[in-house]
């Protein structure tokens, strides 16, 4: 079919939109859509049936039609069967699943530990008498469970903490992203089975790999942080300084197993095994590589390469001309098809952009290829890197808030440190099963090239000029930066003074938005975070400056850290906490453990009254004589506290604001 000859990341978009359109179409409507256009595919699009309109042009017109409305219908469908299987006797719906209640759970992953807990994730298999399904994280105080194991367990299903301050990590969203409802803590456990397929299998060979990495005696820490991370995708052997160091310095992609990694892994199978015959070679090397993804975790990104360079290695087994976008987009199609909450995962959005732009911009510079081998190298280097780092601009400053500004030169000591540091990986894990003698000298190798990356990343990222800068933009203004980057491409392409026009008014657009956010940057603001329990914190925020008020002037303030990159603050002081605020016409007085209510000698009218800490005090009372607007209860109240200040509201019909279950408290001008 003529209509095929499109590329699919044209029906990839379509399918995306069906995606994100599954709040206003139901399963029901979805359905008789992608049934209504299957039918008509059927009908027009094959070439027996319309020979003579088959060469017409409306006609292939139609078709792209119906297929991009198919693909629309099929996205739709697609994210609502995910999310029918997954509510489908879910555990997190059964009643009191709150309550304490027998589970029976097989643990399917295991995640990165907590200084208290070891972290699983797991399928609930039943409940109390009852076959259930579900994903929930585990928290367990062991650490002699592995995966594959079938506990009985009793506890409390868990919600997972949600956003509760202003720029915060929405942990809860994440988590139904990855496809785990509720979170277990428990102490006690029974092990009554253990389940033996083959990922199980797959994932103990990934432990028993990461494990002869770390109780290598040849090996240094560093090498054994590195090799794990850019071979099993395990970063738990690399200390937080260091993974901060290489992300501060814009080259955190090569610590986290992507197309880099898959491509280094591939260009290696294909010379190991050069000398068999061309569709054995590329039938053993798509073996090894989805093997590899099994390996590494199965990360959207890993997977995303892996089918891209298995969709080559076919091609080239069939010695068929392979069109690198038309696979990139099929890998991204069919990605999305299977798993479309991957769509809203941060990092599978990142790496597509970036690979959609490689493969897109870099045709372009064919001609300026030098054609000296390592001129050439060097140069294909700077230009990967800059088109990668262009095209993740706008996304890089959405989701973080910070432009590298030292990722170029970066990339060209880093990039060569780990294709030599993957290889030599792979060819040391072999040799150390074969020749104890070869891997102690190629360790040694190792150990260097890893000293030397780790003490050049944190040594440049030490250097003031190579800090990133701070850049905050909303999501339509990096819809725009987008929208410009995408068309001046196109001018390069096609050199039409149109193309410029629409450049020009996406910059305009930009600048529109930018100024319609101004108001809401420029104003001021009163705000009481969600802290922990011992780092009570007030924000009074006017414009780009902001003054934290604190009870503890040394204390860390991660709320803080958090609120400044969302609102681009320029200037910060921060006093101690003065138990009484004047915010515009609001008087808010703050009681607290250490204070009561004959501390404050003021006769202004209190139309706030804030509660934090152990107060002591007669409720009633107080509420009584003050008869605030709203109380504010700050989430380090004890909840038996909490419960006294709730009544006494109620009793006087205040209304009042729990910090602890709603999140930060804001008061706006």
């Amino acid at each position: 079919m003529k209509v095929l000859k499109f590329s699919f990341l044209f029906y990839a978009i379509w399918l995306v939109l069906g995606i994100l359109s599954t709040d206003y179409l139901s399963m029901e409507k979805s359905r008789i859509g992608l049934l209504l256009g299957t039918i008509l595919l059927f009908l027009f699009c094959f070439k027996p049936f319309y020979k003579r309109l088959y060469s017409k042009s409306y006609f292939f017109y139609l078709n792209v039609v119906l297929f991009s409305f198919s693909s629309f219908m099929l996205g739709n469908v697609s994210k609502h069967i995910q999310e029918y299987k997954r509510t489908k006797n879910n555990v997190v719906l059964i009643k009191n699943s709150e309550e304490d209640n027998s589970y029976v759970i097989r643990l399917d992953k295991k995640l990165k530990s907590s200084h208290t807990y070891n972290r699983y994730i797991g399928s609930v298999l039943q409940a109390n008498d009852e076959i259930v399904q579900g994903n929930v994280l585990l928290q367990v105080l062991s650490d002699t469970l592995k995966i594959g194991d079938v506990v009985l367990t009793k506890g409390k299903l868990q919600a997972f903490n949600s956003s509760r301050n202003i720029g915060q990590f929405d942990y809860q969203k994440y988590m139904f992203n990855q496809g785990v409802d509720r979170q277990i803590f428990i102490k006690d456990y029974s092990v009554v089975g253990e389940s033996d397929t083959f990922l199980v299998r797959v994932y103990n060979w990934r432990n028993t790999l990461i494990h002869r990495i770390q109780s290598s005696a040849e090996l240094n820490e560093y090498s054994k942080g590195l090799l794990c991370a850019l071979l099993l995708g395990e970063r738990g052997g690399i200390d937080e300084f260091t993974q901060n160091s290489f992300k501060e310095l814009g080259v955190m992609h090569v610590l986290a197993i992507s197309g880099l990694h898959i491509g280094i892994v591939y260009m290696f199978l294909v010379v190991l095994l050069g000398r068999i015959p061309v569709r054995i070679r590329m039938t053993l090397i798509i073996v090894l590589l989805w093997l590899f993804v099994f390996l590494s975790g199965f990360s959207p990104s890993v997977f995303r390469a892996v089918l891209m360079f298995s969709a080559i290695a076919f091609a080239k087994g069939l010695k068929r001309n392979t069109n690198t976008l038309h696979i990139v987009s099929l890998a991204f199609f069919l990605s999305l098809l299977f798993k479309p909450m991957w769509l809203f995962d941060v990092g599978f959005q990142l790496s597509y952009t970036a690979v959609f732009g490689i493969v897109w911009i870099m045709p372009l510079f064919k001609k300026f290829r030098n054609k000296r081998r390592i001129v050439r190298y060097i140069q294909e280097l700077i230009i990967v890197s800059l088109v990668a780092q262009i095209s993740v601009l706008p996304l890089q400053l959405y989701y973080f808030g910070q432009l590298p500004v030292f990722f170029l030169p970066a990339n060209l000591f880093v990039i060569p440190l780990v294709t030599l540091l993957i290889v030599g990986g792979i060819v040391w894990i072999f040799i150390s099963f074969i020749s104890p003698l070869g891997s102690i000298y190629l360790a040694k190798i190792i150990n260097v090239l890893s000293d030397c990356l780790i003490y050049s990343v944190q040594y440049v990222n030490q250097l003031e000029w190579t800090k990133g800068i701070k850049c905050t933009i909303t999501g339509v203004q990096a819809f725009f930066i987008g929208m410009f980057l995408f068309v001046m491409v196109l001018f390069f392409f096609y050199r039409k003074k149109r193309i410029l026009f629409v450049s020009a008014l996406s910059l305009l657009l930009f600048q529109i938005d930018y100024k319609f956010h101004q108001p809401i940057v420029l104003s001021s603001e009163w705000v009481v975070p969600y802290g922990f329990k011992r780092n009570f914190e007030v924000f009074d925020r006017v414009g780009n400056e902001l003054i934290v008020y604190t009870d503890s002037l040394d204390s860390a303030r991660t709320a803080s850290t958090d609120y400044l990159k969302v609102n681009s603050i320029e200037a910060v002081k921060i006093e101690k906490e003065p138990y009484y605020y004047s915010f515009g016409s609001k008087r808010i007085l703050h009681l607290n453990e250490e204070k009561d209510l004959y501390d404050y000698a003021t006769t202004d009218s209190i139309s706030h009254l804030l509660f934090s800490g152990k107060v002591k005090i007669n409720f009633d009372r107080v509420i009584a004589q003050l008869h605030p607007e709203e109380v504010i209860i700050h989430n380090s109240v004890p909840f038996w506290i909490k419960n006294y200040i709730i009544t006494s509201c109620n009793k006087k019909k205040i209304p009042y604001y729990d910090i602890s279950t709603k999140g930060f408290y804001r008061i706006s001008l």
